[in-house]
């Protein structure tokens, strides 16, 4: 229970960030038999933006966005496009980004936003 709690902590603390930037929540926490989205928001361009959120404490063992490999990405990729699929979207703009929340051991948080993260 307290790590589900913890997870929706940084998922809003992300989604509070994105707002600020002028993107709007469309859906938190999509499932899908093939994985789970955080959260789906569109952007002020009205893009659908597909985010994955990443929290790790300190960098030792990598950035949190280090830890977004290729089989995750493979199953963000087929969970949006399940999202698609079932809500009509085709035609529509979309792209994936990720914010990655670091917390430092004097309790300071570092919050990056990282657009297109699927991308060279």
């Amino acid at each position: 229970m307290q790590i589900n709690s913890l997870g929706e902590k940084w998922e809003r603390m992300a989604e509070s960030h994105l707002i600020q930037k002028g993107f709007h929540v469309i859906e938190r926490n999509y499932y899908a038999k093939m994985g789970e989205i955080d959260i789906i928001m569109k952007d002020g361009s009205g893009t659908y933006v597909f985010i994955e959120v990443k929290k790790r404490k300190g960098i030792g063992y990598g950035r949190p966005l280090e830890y977004i490999n290729a089989r995750k990405m493979k199953k963000i990729i087929r969970t949006a496009e399940q999202y698609i699929a079932e809500n009509k979207l085709h035609g529509h703009d979309f792209r994936f980004d990720a914010v990655e929340i670091i917390e430092w051991s004097d309790g300071e948080i570092e919050l990056n936003h990282i657009e297109n993260i699927f991308l060279d």
